[in-house]
């Protein structure tokens, strides 16, 4: 997976507690690590870095977001 859902990812902080709690345990992420975010509702991809992990929730701080420039021409093979 490259990156996650959710609905606040242009906030400064977000706090994770449901399924993605789950899954950042599983890829056994660390305090330091950056994870990649998308909202669905623009075209930007958010950089936030976890700051504090417990069992029950994950802090992250925002870094950076940059936008997903689309290619001008699609790709054909065949």
């Amino acid at each position: 997976m490259q990156f996650f859902y959710h609905s606040s990812c242009k906030e400064k902080e977000i706090i994770i507690t449901d399924d993605r709690l789950k899954h950042l345990k599983a890829r056994r992420q660390k305090v330091g690590d950056r994870l990649f975010f998308r909202n669905l509702e623009d075209q930007f991809l958010y950089t936030y870095e976890i700051r504090e992990f417990s069992r029950k929730s994950a802090k992250l701080f925002f870094v950076s977001a940059k936008e997903n420039i689309k290619p001008l021409q699609s790709l054909h093979i065949g």
